[in-house]
């Protein structure tokens, strides 16, 4: 083409492949071109009726069918030019095409007009093209324009008679203004139509999450951006869904089951993009369904792979130590109940690192926690692949040797052999080279044993194992039972403590970012056969006995009492047992509160471990009941253990006390910074009020202060003290001096 010509064409916008597939035509484009198709068509009529006349009548119709011919090629042109253009220039051409048949339609009739058997449909089609195409308004454009010319210069019928101009006009008045009027309404319908269409598709381009619609194969006829950003890749109309999923056959099944009867399918599919990356997409398929079949499928997909890995991050660390990956003391209980109530074969292996505490107390818990994780990994090293590693807490192991069938051998004391000779090497690390070696407890399962027995059991082997030197394995045997009778010792000393008020409490404070003591927890004391019993010890042999209910009470109405001297904005912090937790606490609690004349507003009630154990539906009832009477609750150590995530949204609880496991690490290790900051947020969202435990040096406590933990508890700042001693330190003006900073290494001694 040579190039002078080619800036007089016109430039025409093409239409997308997309607009064609899914029938994205607005309605008067679809009526432009059908208008075009049946000009067409008319054409070609013409062509073939007065081509047969011409041979009959001679001569004088062959530039009459010369002239239809090239409205028919010119039609044909129009054809190809409406369907590949886009809206706006298909109603350019469509409006020009119109114009030009009024005008071919003047000039045949002018050439024709006297020639017989020239006239053809052409009249009517040009006749009815305005009223169509745009209602009342096009009546000016073709109907009047071909009245008139049809008046002026009639066409001739095969016998030579014309029509006269009343006919002309009533055929135009019969034919053009129904023909508007049925396009007045048509239009309305339309334009309300493509409005509902242009909500529509404003809708579905502009939607924050995936959408696409789909032929019933599966095909993506079109897509929105999200969707394109979802499957990375822009060029998704026309390609096949199932391409882009790890397992297409699943994908496939899901839309398969659309029907007019299932008209909506939800499911999550993993998908790879081309760019290689795997999502997770939370899709709704909705079926489009017309005479009865499914037609169309509009699909909704939403990322969710963060919230797949956070929920799996969830329910891992529901089962799972934090800090070593092993599985946590539900996961124990659980599996140890099911072999005993299969009857299986079972064995409990109780591991304790023997000078653990050495490790924390001279490097700090950071060293400490890396050598339990060091520890742990040469744990399940030893191990067979049916036997099951879990962490209690600290530095305590428990590992269940468990067999797979009834005929099985557990084999307990052979694997307590490899645990020991395991656990005996240095442990060469970046804190130098420390040594820890394990003290070994076993105990197997033998008729009528329980959970709880074979633990404490594989535990009073443990204890024998350290108390022989250590780095050693010991079987549970009857003369061990020795340490039982001193259990019952104790259980008999605790009952006649609570009797005649032996049972003490000490106090200590948790202070604000200032300084300023804002709370006290109550710890409890026993002097037993004149030294100081442990109160992990004493509150074990509590719930083993049941004396559980009245120590907690006896702790509970002494602390109350002692704290009606403090100063009203003094709270009063008590731990709770899950054992306490029964359904007659709440009562309890209330004539407790009535007796001290306490304020329930000034009490929490702080959550042990042991309470993250039950049953979570039964707890959120029970602690509702608490809340009820106006008392505060808290999780206490939270982080480690059974306190897991997933029971912030549901326990009703108010404060948060982060574990002193993490505030270790503060400020120099980034993973404790990062758990710290993670669960600050979060208590927030949930509205909780936060406290730091275990904070042991300055350092430790203005990293909490700037991670947003304003209440802080730890030897940094108060140890443990007497009801006489605390309400000295509340008398001095702001409840004492800002602590001073303390070595890195510095730790408490206990709690």
């Amino acid at each position: 083409m040579p190039a002078l010509l080619r800036p007089h064409l016109p430039r025409l916008p093409l239409a997308r492949r997309s607009d064609l597939a899914d029938d994205r035509l607005d309605p008067q484009s679809r009526a432009a071109a059908a208008y075009v198709l049946a000009r067409c068509a008319v054409a070609l009529v013409a062509v073939i009726t007065l081509a047969m006349s011409a041979g009959s009548r001679g001569a004088d119709l062959v530039p009459a069918v010369a002239a239809h011919v090239a409205f028919a090629i010119a039609a044909l042109l129009a054809v190809l030019v409406v369907l590949a253009a886009d809206d706006a220039a298909r109603r350019r051409w469509v409006r020009a095409l119109v114009v030009t048949d009024v005008l071919g339609f003047a000039a045949y009739n002018i050439a024709f007009g006297s020639v017989a058997g020239a006239g053809s449909l052409a009249t009517v089609s040009v006749l009815l093209a305005g009223p169509l195409l745009w209602s009342w308004r096009g009546l000016a454009v073709t109907a009047v324009p071909v009245g008139v010319v049809a008046t002026l210069w009639p066409q001739r019928d095969p016998l030579g008679h014309t029509s006269g101009a009343w006919e002309v006009w009533l055929l135009v008045i019969l034919l053009a203004v129904p023909a508007a009027a049925v396009s007045a309404l048509v239009r309305r319908g339309s334009m309300r139509l493509a409005h509902a269409e242009e909500q529509f598709r404003t809708a579905f381009d502009d939607a924050s999450s995936g959408m696409a619609l789909l032929a019933r194969d599966g095909r993506i006829l079109r897509a929105n951006p999200a969707m394109h950003a979802l499957l990375g890749t822009s060029e998704l109309p026309g390609a096949w869904l199932h391409q882009y999923a790890v397992e297409p056959a699943a994908l496939q099944a899901s839309l398969a089951g659309l029907s007019p009867q299932q008209r909506a399918s939800r499911f999550e599919v993993e998908v790879r993009g081309v760019d290689a990356r795997t999502r997770v997409a939370s899709v709704v398929a909705s079926a489009i369904c017309s005479d009865g079949a499914v037609r169309r499928v509009l699909l909704q997909a939403e990322d969710v792979t963060e919230r797949r890995r956070l929920q799996d991050r969830l329910s891992f660390e529901a089962t799972h130590d934090s800090l070593t990956g092993l599985a946590n003391q539900r996961v124990l209980h659980d599996r140890l109940g099911a072999a005993l109530a299969d009857q299986r074969p079972a064995g409990i292996l109780f591991v304790d690192l023997d000078r653990f505490k050495l490790v924390n107390d001279s490097l700090g818990h950071a060293a400490g926690d890396r050598l339990l994780m060091s520890a742990a990994q040469r744990l399940q090293d030893c191990v067979r692949p049916c036997d099951l590693v879990a962490r209690l807490g600290g530095d305590e192991f428990v590992i269940l040797c468990d067999a797979p069938d009834a005929s099985g051998d557990v084999d307990a004391a052979a694997v307590a052999q490899r645990v020991v000779l395991a656990l005996r090497p240095p442990y060469v690390t970046d804190d130098g080279i420390l040594s820890a070696t394990g003290s070994v407890g076993v105990a197997v399962a033998v008729p009528g044993t329980t959970v709880g027995t074979l633990i404490r059991d594989a535990d009073t082997a443990m204890y024998a194992a350290k108390s022989g030197g250590g780095n050693r394995a010991v079987v549970f045997n009857d003369g061990l039972r020795a340490d039982v009778v001193r259990r019952h010792a104790l259980e008999s000393g605790l009952r006649d403590a609570l009797r005649d008020d032996g049972v003490t409490v000490a106090y200590q404070p948790v202070v604000d970012e200032a300084g300023r003591l804002v709370a006290a927890e109550a710890l409890l004391r026993w002097t037993f056969q004149g030294a100081p019993a442990n109160p992990a010890e004493v509150i074990a042999i509590a719930e083993q006995s049941e004396l559980i209910a009245d120590v907690g009470l006896h702790v509970l109405r002494r602390a109350l009492l002692d704290s009606a001297a403090w100063p009203e904005d003094v709270r009063l912090h008590v731990n709770v047992s899950a054992h306490q937790l029964d359904e007659g606490f709440a009562a309890a609690l209330r004539d407790v509160l009535r007796e001290t004349g306490s304020h329930p507003e000034r009490l929490c009630l702080e959550l042990t471990e042991t309470a993250m154990r039950d049953d979570v539906d039964g707890l959120v009832g029970k602690l509702e009941q608490i809340r009820a009477l106006g008392v505060r609750l808290a999780i206490d150590d939270f982080g480690v253990g059974n306190a897991s995530l997933t029971y912030l949204a549901r326990l009703p609880v108010q404060d948060l006390k982060i574990d002193r496991s993490f505030i270790s690490g503060l400020p120099h290790d980034a993973g404790s910074t990062a758990i710290v900051s993670g669960v600050v947020a979060m208590a927030r969202a949930y509205g909780m009020q936060i406290i730091a435990e275990g904070v042991e040096t300055r350092e430790q406590d203005l990293a909490c202060v700037r991670l947003g933990c304003l209440q802080r508890q730890g030897y940094l700042h108060h140890r443990p003290m007497s009801a006489e001693a605390l309400l000295e330190v509340l008398a001095r003006p702001g409840h004492g001096d800002l602590p001073q900073p303390r070595a890195a290494g510095e730790v408490r001694a206990g709690r």
